[in-house]
C-alpha cells in the first residue's frame, strides 16, 4: 500500500512531435520521462507514481 500518490498529466504530443508545438512537446516528453524514472524509485519510498494522458478539448 502506498502512503502518497503523485499524478502527472501527459499528452500524446509528449510521444509524437509536432513542429508547431515544439516547446509543449518537449515539456510533455520531460513529464513522461520523469514519471517513468520516478516509478522505479517510488515503490521503495511508498509513493505511487501515475501518468494520466489528457484528451483534447475543443475551444
Amino acid at each position: 500500500m502506498y502512503d502518497r500518490t503523485i499524478v502527472n498529466v501527459d499528452s500524446i504530443e509528449g510521444l509524437v512531435s509536432n513542429p508547431k508545438h515544439a516547446a509543449y512537446c518537449t515539456s510533455k516528453a520531460g513529464i513522461h520521462g520523469l514519471t517513468r524514472g520516478r516509478s522505479t524509485v517510488a515503490p521503495k519510498a511508498s509513493v505511487a507514481t501515475q501518468l494520466r494522458r489528457g484528451g483534447s478539448t475543443p475551444t
